[in-house]
């Protein structure tokens, strides 16, 4: 199936979730854009630590803590311009790995380039 042409300046939101904490999940980016944010939830009232990676590259900027606590979101936003901004091409493919033994609710948002 071909990758999304369109071409607008709209948010893309993708949304994955696992039942074990330390099984990967993975999203492929429709269109090219940056990273605007991810968001984490853990399914039960355990920490974790998620790295979050673009094409098996870890991305320090977008890793994030999850609290101990079910279903509590964290939400890590990132820079729109500048060296420190997270660029995405059409078929990236979107990696959160947790460390924590429970499941997790993931997503990310991207703005697609005009």
């Amino acid at each position: 199936m071909p990758l999304v042409q369109n071409k607008t300046d709209a948010d893309y939101v993708l949304a994955e979730s696992t039942t074990a904490g330390t099984t990967a999940v993975y999203a492929i980016a429709p269109i090219a854009g940056m990273v605007v944010a991810v968001f984490g939830s853990p399914a039960t009232a355990q920490a974790s630590t998620v790295t979050v990676a673009i094409n098996g590259t870890t991305v320090a900027a977008m890793g994030m803590t999850l609290a101990a606590t079910a279903w509590a979101t964290t939400e890590v936003d990132l820079p729109l311009a500048g060296t420190s901004a997270v660029y995405v091409n059409a078929g990236d493919v979107i990696s959160f790995t947790g460390t924590g033994a429970a499941g997790a609710a993931y997503s990310v948002i991207i703005r697609a380039f005009t």
